[in-house]
């Protein structure tokens, strides 16, 4: 974590970081988290969150002002940790940003004795889908009509990292 990659660098999330994640998950989520529902998160003791930075030159952009390529975040209890949110800003995808996002929170996670992972999909999310069964996840259940607006199952993955 905090290596360069593309210019970009990994590292934990701060307070600091909240108000433009709150901005994206807004442009990125139907259902997008509040700030006070970050700020509350970010105070867990069992959250983690990650942030991915934008190079120097993409925030030179006029269309930037942003500073942060994309996020992830979920929590670690005992030896399990779910994954909440990995988000990519809309004109960086197909960069493999979200790929890094993923790795970093799974290197993350082992790091601190995580042995299986859990997260949930909209079915109809195919490049998220992709990159969680490129990674490894498996799906393991559905839970009906879990999303609003619209309305979609969620598909539920696990990755157990002792395989």
């Amino acid at each position: 974590m905090g290596g360069e990659c593309c210019g970009s660098c990994i590292r934990l999330m701060t307070e600091a970081d909240l108000q433009e994640i709150a901005g994206l998950e807004e442009q990125i989520f139907a259902d997008a988290w509040s700030l006070p529902l970050w700020r509350q998160s970010l105070a867990q003791r069992t959250f983690c969150g990650l942030v991915l930075t934008l190079p120097e030159e993409e925030r030179r952009k006029p269309e930037g002002g942003h500073t942060l390529a994309g996020y992830v975040c979920g929590q670690f209890i005992l030896d399990e940790g779910e994954i909440h949110r990995i988000a990519v800003t809309a004109s960086l995808r197909e960069r493999g940003l979200g790929q890094i996002l993923l790795e970093s929170f799974l290197q993350l996670g082992g790091e601190k004795g995580i042995a299986r992972f859990f997260l949930e999909v909209r079915a109809g999310n195919r490049p998220a889908r992709a990159l969680y069964e490129k990674n490894g996840f498996v799906t393991i259940g559905t839970r009906r009509n879990y999303y609003q607006d619209p309305r979609e199952d969620a598909i539920i993955l696990e990755k157990n990292l002792c395989r």
